[in-house]
């Protein structure tokens, strides 16, 4: 019988370069979509989805996400001396059970396989987890995660989720190869992953986005691959290591859904596009500055 997913890895331990010079003393994952961080969307985004454990794997200057996701009691206390209870709630809401939060250091940054191998002590052996990567903001993750859940519940398979991309964008990306072109709009089988490819050379105009389910089969392919450029273990690498031996699924999603928030335009945009999608935040703007935003995605 194919276990319950209940666990997710979030690899926030990256330096946000993108980002500067926002990021240089705040983490990238704590820069705002609306009035949360992009890091509080996508978790209450996963926690809906069903996942109970969160193991967050976090590098030096990171400490400031622990705290968000803690009590601040001298916050609490002023709020309730000045009857903002409802703030109190909101703050509440936020959080995890007690136990539910895992913080895991990645101690030197050698890349997104070796971030996710970190996390392998909070694991349980022979099962399948969620890996979240949190500059990539969905505005249906809810439901995604669900589709991944469920699609690796009657398959039995990993899951990747994936996007179409122009030509011209396949060397920011890792791009999958489909078993065949039959099909491909819907869930497919894939047999091959490449990190950033010249199109010329590239299997496909599918990319991987940010959203994955793996066995924890992906260590023992993580412990085999050698560290590659810039010295980093990658996880496209250990990926090929994982297709070769059990079957993977592509999962493609609407792309307009998707928002790139480890650069200032993704992150812009995901704010615009809150903005049009909140009614109450849209009209402020309107009466207060003459913003006129009433388009929604």
């Amino acid at each position: 019988m194919i276990k319950k997913i209940t666990h997710a890895v979030f690899p926030i331990a990256g330096l946000g370069t993108r980002c500067l010079p926002a990021s240089k003393n705040i983490p990238k994952e704590m820069l705002c979509i609306g009035n949360k961080p992009l890091i509080q969307h996508i978790f209450e985004n996963v926690r809906k989805a069903g996942i109970e454990q969160f193991i967050f794997v976090t590098g030096r200057n990171k400490t400031i996400i622990e705290d968000h996701f803690d009590h601040a009691f001298e916050l609490e206390n002023h709020l309730e001396k000045n009857s903002k209870n409802h703030l109190i709630s909101d703050l509440h809401d936020m959080m995890a059970q007690t136990g539910q939060i895992v913080y895991t250091r990645q101690q030197r940054p050698l890349g997104l396989g070796h971030a996710i191998a970190c996390a392998r002590q909070w694991i349980p052996q022979d099962s399948a987890f969620l890996v979240v990567l949190p500059d990539m903001y969905f505005t249906h993750e809810t439901a995604l995660i669900r589709d991944m859940i469920n699609l690796h519940q009657t398959s039995g398979h990993n899951i990747i989720t994936v996007k179409k991309i122009l030509p011209s964008e396949s060397e920011k990306y890792g791009i999958v190869k489909p078993h065949t072109t039959d099909s491909i709009d819907k869930p497919f089988s894939i047999t091959q992953a490449v990190e950033k490819p010249p199109f010329d050379k590239a299997p496909s105009l599918f990319a991987i986005s940010g959203r994955y389910i793996l066995s924890t089969d992906i260590f023992n392919c993580i412990d085999k691959i050698p560290q590659g450029h810039a010295g980093e273990i990658q996880l496209t690498d250990a990926l090929n290591e994982l297709i070769s031996i059990q079957g993977t699924y592509a999962l493609p999603h609407d792309n307009k859904q998707l928002f790139d928030c480890g650069s200032i335009e993704g992150l812009m945009a995901a704010n615009v596009n809150w903005i049009y999608n909140n009614e109450t935040i849209s009209q402020s703007l309107k009466n207060e500055y003459g913003f006129s935003l009433t388009q929604k995605s």
